[in-house]
């Protein structure tokens, strides 16, 4: 170093400039240089991470990762630690405390489980034709195709590794899992560990109560309250759609309403596991089904967190979440305190999906507070016997500020904690107490997949597969719950213009329209499938309504129809049943009754009960209007003569995907330009 700060004394000024210059250029290019390897490596990794599930694509645009490394120091539960292991401790304490509540029950619930086993076995003695069928084989292979490729669980099975077993291995397994014979599980199963709220289970008993499962619906079937929405062919959005219903209705009818919604403080932990195994035995549960069930639950439990873990605790209380009966077993806990209030209040139902509770009452103001505050002490003090704690996020909408402050003073007054706000977040969706339409949350959601499309399009740019990151990822995140309360068009025009920046069609000025159905298809246009959506969102809440309940419908959908043919209809949402007609006004039909729309042509479609080939025909008709209708507006813009009648994209995909395998890449682009009208000339 000192050589050259000797030679560098000696050069003169001019000298000295040149010498700058080069290294500057030098400079440069190494840069250059690095900027093309990562480019290159980059492009590599695109290239890979976009195979099978395209998982570590997502997660790129998603921005998350790999969970990080447990800090070395920190705060955790308002407690500081200076090492890992301190973390795992504060982690071990804090769950100690909700898993040993009932530690001092140990003794009784080790006794039922005692009882329960006898009276199994006594009953195999009585009638022996009821003893449970061996697992074979095929069983074995059906439950294994329903797994993914998924990480190794606590007992260290491999699904895929199990899914090659050979036959005679399978029948090796089936014996492992004839666990009904002993009712008693392996040691090795008997542990249970991972970061919450989902607990790795053993993958052994995974697979057995996925073999068993047939037997857990039949018992579901019979013994479902009316009032739990979490059933087959429903979903979260479906139970959020009916309760903005029951509100839009009560609105239109010129009633006044409340809805309270309850969320449960940690209800998975909080589940007594005593109480649990004497209400499943009240109901008949398969007993074979909640002995070994309940095995699992009371076994021992390890928290993990990066690389660390904490001590064994044993349990008293809490059920695991990612058991296969879990969602049984908590139907099993709010059964006797649902009914109950369903007795007691039966004019303000109760609607439950999972742990999420909802309470709802309709009528004159005066006896909606007092049947409304009186309902929901009774459902309090009922949750509270059983061991649940509400949470602090318990909210209540209504259709009037006073009518909600009022019943939310008189709760608080009784000790019942509970918050009026002017729109609450309800299962996923907005709720603003049916008076208006609420969007905070669905603009969130956009906003967020807007984000995500942004970084789509860098990797589009490196290669053209990464569209089905927008079509599996930023699509279903920015449009989830839309269909709830209606998408008006500018919302659509928004979707359409994010959905053609990554469509693969990457010329400027060019036609939205014919970009998107490039890219993911004509049919696969946002103003088409989110308006199918919501149409058939709407239509199963009429299939799955009750007599009375469609009379209702019928009642105000008519008085309603005439507030929707105006231009500022979207002004006048207040549920999905508004949306519907809305929506259908939009795209020029005419929805005469719930189950009745005549298109633009004047052709009548009656909607049957069922769906079918009607059903199909209609929905058919149904996009295809909205289709001529998006390319009779692109041929309104330049060179867009003749669109008016749809396009027929036969030749040209064939010539695209020629040009594609020939790798000639630059064509493929340039006839994409021409296609999308996005070559602008100055003789044009």
């Amino acid at each position: 170093m000192a050589f050259r700060f000797d030679t560098v004394e000696f050069l003169d000024s001019e000298a000295l400039l040149g010498l700058a210059k080069d290294l500057d250029g030098r400079a440069s290019r190494a840069q250059l240089r690095a900027a093309a390897r990562y480019r290159a490596s980059f492009a590599e990794w695109v290239d890979h991470a976009l195979l099978k599930g395209a998982g570590p694509a997502h997660r790129w645009v998603a921005k998350t990762g790999v969970l990080p490394p447990l800090n070395d120091h920190g705060v955790l539960q308002h407690r500081l630690y200076d090492t890992p292991n301190g973390a795992m401790m504060v982690r071990t304490d804090f769950w100690r405390k909700h898993w040993t509540r009932d530690k001092g029950k140990l003794p009784e619930l080790r006794s039922a489980f005692s009882e329960n086993k006898k009276l199994i076995l006594s009953q195999r003695d009585d009638h022996p034709d009821r003893t449970w069928n061996a697992i074979e084989v095929g069983q074995i292979g059906s439950a294994l195709t329903t797994w993914g490729t998924t990480g190794l669980d606590c007992d260290q099975w491999d699904p895929p590794a199990l899914k090659r077993l050979p036959r005679e291995g399978k029948e090796k397994l089936a014996k492992v899992l004839a666990v009904e014979l002993h009712l008693c599980w392996p040691v090795q199963v008997m542990l249970n560990g991972g970061e919450r709220p989902i607990a790795p289970i053993c993958f052994l008993y995974r697979l057995w109560a996925k073999v068993r499962r047939p037997s857990l619906v039949a018992w579901e079937a019979e013994h479902i309250g009316f009032w739990d929405t979490a059933v087959k062919n429903s979903s979260a959005l479906r139970a959020a759609l009916l309760r903005l219903l029951y509100q839009e209705l009560a609105i239109g009818e010129g009633l006044d309403l409340a809805l309270l919604l309850w969320d449960l403080e940690k209800f998975y932990d909080s589940i007594s596991l005593l109480c649990l195994v004497k209400l499943s035995l009240k109901l008949d549960y398969p007993l074979e089904l909640l002995h070994l069930g309940s095995l699992i639950h009371i076994s021992p439990r390890v928290l993990k967190a990066s690389r660390f873990f904490g001590e064994v605790l044993v349990p008293g209380n809490g059920i695991l979440a990612g058991c296969t009966q879990v969602i049984t077993f908590a139907r099993v806990a709010l059964f006797e305190v649902l009914e109950t209030a369903h007795k007691v209040f039966p004019n303000n139902p109760i609607a439950s999906y999972v742990d999420d509770l909802s309470q709802r009452g309709e009528g004159q103001e005066k006896n909606v507070h007092r049947e409304a505050v009186a309902s929901a002490l009774h459902l309090a003090q009922g949750l509270h016997k059983a061991s649940f704690k509400l949470s602090t996020k318990s909210v209540l909408v209504s259709s009037s500020p006073e009518l909600g402050r009022k019943i939310e003073r008189s709760l608080q007054g009784l000790g019942v904690k509970i918050k009026f706000v002017a729109a609450a977040r309800d299962l996923g969706i907005d709720n603003a107490g049916g008076k208006r339409r609420s969007v905070k949350i669905q603009q969130s959601r956009r906003a967020k997949a807007s984000k995500r499309t942004t970084r789509i399009g860098r990797l589009l740019k490196l290669h053209r597969g990464a569209r089905k990151l927008y079509t599996t990822g930023a699509y279903p995140q920015g449009t989830w719950g839309l269909v709830a309360i209606g998408v008006p068009p500018q919302t659509i025009r928004d979707l359409r213009a994010q959905a053609a920046s990554v469509s693969g069609v990457r010329a400027q000025g060019k036609c939205t329209t014919t970009g998107i159905a490039l890219g993911f298809g004509s049919r696969k246009d946002p103003a088409i499938i989110l308006r199918i959506e919501q149409m058939k969102e709407r239509l199963h809440l009429w299939r799955s309504a009750s007599t009375s309940l469609r009379q209702r419908i019928a009642k105000v959908w008519g008085a309603s129809l005439g507030k929707m043919v105006r231009g500022f209809r979207w002004t006048n949402i207040t549920g999905p049943m508004h949306a519907t007609m809305a929506t259908c006004f939009d795209v020029g039909w005419k929805p005469v009754r719930p189950d009745k729309f005549v298109s633009p042509s004047g052709a009548l479609w009656k909607l049957s009960d069922k769906e079918g080939a009607s059903s199909a025909h209609f929905w058919d008709g149904f996009a295809n209007s909205i289709e001529l209708q998006l390319w009779t507006k692109a041929s309104q813009a330049r060179l867009g003569q003749g669109l008016h009648t749809g396009v027929d994209w036969t030749v040209s995909k064939k010539h695209a995907s020629k040009l594609l395998k020939e790798d000639m890449k630059q064509h493929h682009g340039l006839l994409q330009t021409f296609q999308a009208s996005a070559m602008w000339t100055e003789s044009t």
